[in-house]
């Protein structure tokens, strides 16, 4: 279940952000969740990636720059 609550909480931060995020910047703000790492995160940004990309959802593209995921 903390991983669908983690999904969850990424997704709605790349959605409202008004800048790109960094790995480091998620790490920091899901850090009262649980010890993630930043291979937890990429996880999930990858599954979020390749979810849209699969259902043709083009409102979202998510990328790599350098260590950090920009919306």
């Amino acid at each position: 279940m903390a991983d669908e609550k983690l999904r969850s909480i990424i997704e709605a931060l790349l959605f409202v952000t008004d800048r790109p995020l960094s790995l480091k910047d998620l790490k920091e703000i899901v850090a009262d969740l649980g010890d993630f790492n930043v291979g937890d995160l990429m996880g999930v940004i990858e599954a979020l990636r390749k979810e849209y990309a699969d259902a043709g959802r083009s409102f979202l593209m998510l990328t790599r720059v350098s260590m950090g995921g920009r919306s």
